[in-house]
């Protein structure tokens, strides 16, 4: 099972995401992105940081689930790590713009579970973008400007999320992961099983 984290930017998906990947049965996919590293940031556990050189080679070579320039970098999903942790049984944990996020749901169908986080209004989404210091204003006014797509984006999401109490998300979130496991898609072989000791 695939849990994509998303959002409109200043909606809280780092905050979240980085609570849940402490948890032992989760694999979190780490992105790739040509953008330079902040000073906080730790290569291979925040993003992998590479050139655009190298990752326009990992494009050609299908390296990638998805792709997409944002804000005038490009950012990726490796294939490789994703598909090795689910044929693992882990639980893998992704933080996407909304469109990787619905093109994982394209691929993987049912397997992923798309959650979207939003705050409680427009106004304290702003004051995050402002306050957090993180972007050039050129960047900070292309992502306001791209809150209206976000959040149409956000209606084919499976689950929307409120994220205004941290410990109230992640509790949501563990309530829809808890959910999600017991789907009948998911156990098939429980019934298959008793089938096949009624025919024995």
């Amino acid at each position: 099972m695939i849990i994509v984290i998303s959002g409109p930017s200043g909606a809280g998906k780092t905050t979240i995401t980085r609570k849940l990947r402490k948890l032992e049965d989760i694999f979190y996919s780490v992105s790739v992105t040509t953008r330079p590293k902040r000073e906080n940031e730790v290569e291979g556990f925040d993003y992998r940081f590479v050139d655009e050189e190298t990752f326009k080679k990992w494009v050609d070579e299908g390296k990638f689930l998805e792709y997409a320039p944002v804000y005038g970098n490009y950012y990726g999903t490796l294939k490789e790590p994703v598909e090795n942790a689910l044929q693992k049984g882990k639980i893998v944990l992704m933080d996407l713009d909304t469109k990787g996020s619905l093109r994982i749901k394209q691929l993987f169908k049912d397997d992923a579970v798309l959650l979207f986080l939003i705050t409680d209004s427009v106004e304290t989404l702003k004051e995050r973008l402002i306050g957090r210091g993180t972007d050039p204003p050129e960047v900070r006014e292309r992502r306001l400007k791209n809150l209206r797509e976000e959040l149409e984006d956000g209606k084919h999401f499976d689950y929307i999320i409120k994220n205004i109490y941290i410990d109230e998300v992640i509790s949501a979130i563990h309530s829809i992961v808890r959910a999600e496991k017991l789907k009948s898609i998911r156990n098939q072989d429980i019934i298959n099983k008793l089938l096949l000791d009624l025919n024995t």
